[in-house]
């Protein structure tokens, strides 16, 4: 997995000590690397606003495809 933060560096380390401290209870850590990156980092809410849009794009595909089959079995019960 990869993180990218950025803000006050004060916070930063903050975050980086948390997260080197506090694995989540179903994580498999082996190794926590910590680097500088030169790139844009999205807000919070950029990437939430894109991350719900795929889930919802991925929701309707499933919601056709259950029709779909529906159709195909109430044919066949017919």
């Amino acid at each position: 997995m990869v993180a990218l933060a950025g803000g006050d560096r004060a916070k930063l380390l903050d975050l980086i000590e948390y997260v080197k401290s506090t694995p989540h209870e179903n994580a498999s850590v082996s190794d926590i690397e910590v680097e500088d990156y030169e790139g844009d980092i999205r807000t919070t809410d950029s990437f939430r606003t894109s991350f719900s849009t795929h889930q919802l794009f991925k929701i309707a595909n499933i919601g056709v495809s259950m029709l779909e089959k529906q159709d195909i079995t109430i044919e066949i019960l017919k």
